[in-house]
């Protein structure tokens, strides 16, 4: 079943994907849109040593909605 698969995310794609929403939201003019795309980057940034593992995306849930 779907849900019994662990979902795990690429830490540095995953910041990789929220500064890309960011330029766009820049793009179009939604700078507070696009600095809370960039806050959310540097959550995780902050909060994990190695960009490179993978981590389950409940973790990185948890982390931004501190």
């Amino acid at each position: 079943m779907l849900k019994d698969k662990i979902m795990k995310i690429n830490l540095k794609i995953a910041v990789m994907s929220h500064l890309s929403d960011a330029e766009h939201l820049i793009e179009f003019g939604l700078g507070d849109k696009a600095h809370s795309e960039i806050e959310t980057a540097k959550k995780i940034i902050l909060n994990f040593d190695d960009l490179n593992q993978e981590v389950e995306e409940d973790e990185i849930n948890r982390i931004l909605a501190k």
